[in-house]
């Protein structure tokens, strides 16, 4: 089988050691979680055996609002301090802040609608 015909979460032999497919072209070894990038005419060996990735995971019971905006505020200040320790201008800094608060603001209008 090729590595194209796999579906993402499915588990194979690549070369003598196990992976699990994350993306359409990478790879993890399932010995030291090394990402490995997979060229789709790779022929592998699957293993018969399917993780859900992480798109398949559903949310079990419910997350209250409060708990969401307090781990994207959180999220959120990772990111303007990153925008800080970069080599952009000042003016690039701004810029991209300016974005980021606008998308911060569109993702809390989004999160609290009904």
């Amino acid at each position: 089988m090729r590595f194209h015909q796999l579906e993402v979460g499915a588990q194979f032999e690549f070369q003598g050691e196990r992976y699990t497919k994350t993306t359409k072209l990478v790879a993890v070894k399932q010995s030291d979680g090394a990402q490995k990038f997979m060229q789709r005419s790779a022929t592998v060996q699957p293993l018969g055996i399917h993780q859900d990735s992480p798109a398949d995971n559903k949310l079990q019971g419910n997350i209250d609002v409060e708990s969401v905006t307090q781990a994207h505020e959180k999220f959120f200040q990772s990111c303007l301090a990153a925008i800080k320790n970069t080599s952009l201008s000042k003016a690039e800094q701004t810029a991209l802040t300016k974005a980021l608060k606008a998308a911060q603001a569109q993702f809390l209008n989004e999160l609290n609608q009904d």
